[in-house]
């Protein structure tokens, strides 16, 4: 009531922020039930409708009076009488199970099935992310990589072996990299890492540190593999803009440089790679 100041709940509510009946039901109660900026966000809802006379939707966290972490739907309106705003009602919604659903099929979306790293679409989101924000104008790199002789594995031994083999060069590569940048899977054998701020080796360390770990034999079914590596760096400076799609094409370009190099090294892209590459495309279209 917006006169009175009292509230009313259902046995559903007091259930839902762990409180029985003897419970002091306030506004001003109501809202430490909300952590921030839910609550902000929640006290805004509620003022705007007052004001416009208007429903108002609102999803965030709440914690019970137990400190559960719950995350609830409202859906409330305003009554009106002779042009005055004199009752607030709706719903509270439990939607704790739907939202932890819906962030586990998120996640399931970003990431490469088969090795549980992120996949291409995951990685171009985070160079996004980087690009626009305020505060990463800092150095960022990306290291494009594929495994040298991927193809004689899956055709020596079979699929079951290229799959373990692509396991094994995550691992190695998780082991590489530790917490200095985010690794993805971007296709068939082919494996990508950003860099960004916090690493504090440089991209051409790092790839070399990337080969040795990816290098390293492994043994599947009595079988031994050696696995090696070609590593395509592209660096963008503080100053220069980030363009995601670019930036990989750049990685990529250096990494068939250092295909053409001999394999089992790292080359980092240069602007005449561009020019090779598009004289490339120029024959091939003739």
């Amino acid at each position: 009531d917006l006169r009175s100041g009292r509230v009313k709940w259902s046995d559903g509510m007091y259930a839902l922020h762990d409180v029985d009946r003897s419970y002091d039901i306030q506004l001003d109660k109501l809202l430490e039930f909300y952590p921030q900026p839910d609550r902000d966000r929640l006290l805004s809802e509620m003022e705007r409708s007052r004001k416009e006379s208007s429903s108002y939707h609102f999803e965030g966290r709440m914690f019970t009076a137990k400190g559960r972490l719950r995350w609830v739907r409202i859906i409330g309106d305003v009554e009106v009488r002779d042009g005055e705003p004199v009752r607030r009602f709706g719903l509270w919604q439990d939607i704790t199970d739907e939202k932890m659903l819906v962030d586990q099929i998120n996640e399931v979306a970003r990431r490469d099935e088969l090795t549980g790293l992120l996949n291409r679409k995951a990685l171009s989101g985070a160079l996004a992310e980087i690009s626009v924000a305020s505060k990463s104008r800092e150095s960022v790199a990306v290291l494009v990589f594929d495994i040298d002789n991927f193809k004689e594995v899956n055709d020596t031994h079979g699929h079951a072996a290229g799959d373990a083999c692509l396991r094994h060069v995550a691992r190695r590569i998780q082991i590489a990299v530790g917490d200095d940048g985010t690794i993805a899977r971007i296709g068939g054998d082919e494996f990508a890492v950003l860099l960004h701020g916090k690493s504090s080796d440089t991209p051409e360390i790092m790839a070399e540190r990337i080969g040795s770990s990816v290098g390293m034999t492994f043994q599947w079914r009595g079988h031994s593999f050696h696995c090696t590596a070609s590593i395509g760096i592209a660096v963008r400076s503080k100053e220069a803009g980030i363009e995601p799609d670019e930036l990989i094409r750049e990685a990529d370009l250096a990494l068939y440089d250092a295909k053409a190099a001999g394999r089992n090294c790292h080359k980092t892209y240069r602007p005449a790679l561009q020019a090779v590459s598009t004289e490339r495309f120029e024959t091939v279209r003739d």
